[in-house]
């Protein structure tokens, strides 16, 4: 089991952005704004959602890792106003990156049991 949280921590921890909002969303999130160019801007700080392994499996030597991506409450708001399509893109690329990293780790199972395999039955 430390394994699998081990894997759904370091996934979520690889990187942070950030996204320019607007007034009346920073003040509901309670985000102070940031003086340049004799501009306040408004600056969110977008964290990797939290990956949960729904369930892990192992079919026939091979690993099947299930999950989801949970986001913060402040995210699920920014995206369900939609008025952020950058954000959307980052929770999609996000997403992507999650799949590859999976799937990664999916082959390389794969090919281990390939290779145990083969010394066995040489």
């Amino acid at each position: 089991m430390v394994r699998h949280y081990t894997l759904c921590h370091a996934i979520t921890n690889t990187y942070t952005t950030y996204l320019d909002i607007d007034k009346e969303d920073a003040e509901r999130l309670g985000i102070k704004p940031v003086r340049y160019r004799d501009e306040d801007n408004y600056i969110y700080s977008v964290e990797c959602p939290q990956v949960i392994a729904e369930q892990v499996k192992e079919k026939y030597g091979t690993l099947r890792f299930y999950y989801r991506l949970e986001y913060s409450a402040d995210t699920k708001y920014l995206l369900e106003t939609k008025k952020y399509p950058h954000l959307t893109n980052l929770n999609t690329a996000f997403h992507y990156y999650v799949d590859g990293a999976i799937h990664y780790a999916e082959v390389v199972t794969e090919r281990k049991n390939e290779q145990k395999t083969d010394s066995y039955y040489n």
